[in-house]
């Protein structure tokens, strides 16, 4: 009989390999109300993508990288919702930035871009593994501590 472990990991390489509908991702890319307003311009219905936030202040920019494998907007959903709700201010490394900026009354912006398409698994230079994208949730909890830096100007990829 098989065990948990195997099944879940078979299942992600399902998933994984599973060819996406391409024809009905470019139709969909953007369901905005107002496109003016889309956080990745007109590009928010895209799935597994590595994205950027670039929070800029008057004095500073911090960058932030992430990783979801749902489509971007959901995974922008939830960012927003850790901004305005003070009970998921620590769920990533980017809500904690906000939530020391707003606690210390400092205006910001962020800028939203995608970094790269990631595709099943990412290749994590200097760690010598694989990070898996699964359909059980974003592999950003795992990247998030070592994609987040503070730095006044950085290029990812």
């Amino acid at each position: 009989m098989s065990n948990v472990k195997t099944i879940i990991s078979s299942d992600d390489e399902a998933q994984i390999n599973k060819p996406s509908n391409q024809s009905e991702e470019i139709d969909n890319n953007c369901n905005c109300r107002n496109k003016d307003t889309c956080p990745l311009e007109g590009n928010c219905n895209i799935r597994n993508i590595i994205y950027q936030a670039e929070v800029a202040t008057p004095q500073t920019k911090e960058t932030y990288i992430g990783l979801c494998d749902t489509t971007f907007k959901e995974r922008y959903r939830n960012h927003t919702c850790s901004f305005r709700n003070e009970r998921y201010k620590n769920v990533t490394e980017l809500s904690k930035y906000i939530w020391g900026l707003k606690e210390r009354k400092i205006n910001y912006q962020i800028n939203w871009r995608k970094v790269k398409q990631a595709v099943g698994r990412i290749q994590i230079p200097g760690w010598g593994g694989t990070l898996g994208i699964s359909r059980w949730g974003c592999a950003a909890g795992t990247l998030e501590p070592l994609a987040y830096t503070r730095a006044s100007s950085a290029e990812f990829c």
